[in-house]
């Protein structure tokens, strides 16, 4: 979901888009090992989900960019709170020129992961669930549709090895569209641009 909002105070247009993503996609995103880790960023405050209704249940989502900011502020506040040696020393300045080099690190990979979103280098779980998810279908829809499709071959055979040759090209058929199945870069990078392209129309309904 993506919100763009209208001006600022000296009236000039400003646009704002927000991308609202699923709690795996921080948990990637932040490197954590699992979901827990996000839940323990809300109940200490650190972001804030926010409540969507999908297919008739609420679930929770979170604002990418907001979420992201305030993680990377909890880090820089979490380390300024570690104990100091003696202010102005050399292991003190060691300190904080190691705190700003991680922050810098984090930005910069936090950016690299986004370009290789869009550059169709790093895919987001949903999408390789779908394209995954798609492939699944279409099989079990074939098999599925075995019984029917050999019935009248398997009837007209003479022999059990005649039927049984009927069954075998069929499944090898089945096999044959599975083995033509291929990684395409292409499909995930155009699934990532219309969800970008999604989320700027639907910004601009909201905002009337």
């Amino acid at each position: 979901m993506t919100i763009m909002s209208g001006k600022n105070n000296e009236g000039k247009n400003q646009t704002t888009e927000r991308e609202i993503v699923k709690p795996d996609v921080l948990r990637d995103l932040f490197g954590f090992q699992n979901i827990r880790s996000i839940d323990d960023l809300v109940d200490n405050k650190v972001i804030e989900p926010e409540m969507h209704v999908v297919r008739g249940r609420s679930v929770r989502r979170y604002d990418k960019d907001e979420c992201t900011k305030r993680y990377i502020q909890y880090l820089k506040d979490k380390n300024r709170r570690k104990p100091l040696l003696t202010p102005g020393s050399e292991d003190d300045n060691a300190r904080r020129l190691k705190a700003d080099a991680d922050l810098k690190e984090a930005r910069a990979e936090i950016e690299k992961m986004r370009r290789d979103e869009l550059q169709g280098r790093l895919h987001s779980s949903d999408d390789v669930k779908e394209i995954t998810g798609a492939l699944v279908t279409q099989i079990r829809g074939e098999l599925l549709a075995l019984p029917g499709t050999c019935a009248m071959d398997c009837a007209a055979a003479r022999t059990a090895k005649e039927a049984e040759g009927v069954v075998k090209r069929e499944v090898l058929s089945v096999l044959k569209d599975l083995e033509r199945f291929q990684y395409n870069r292409n499909e995930y990078k155009k699934r990532v641009r219309e969800r970008t392209d999604w989320m700027s129309e639907k910004g601009e309904e909201d905002d009337g």
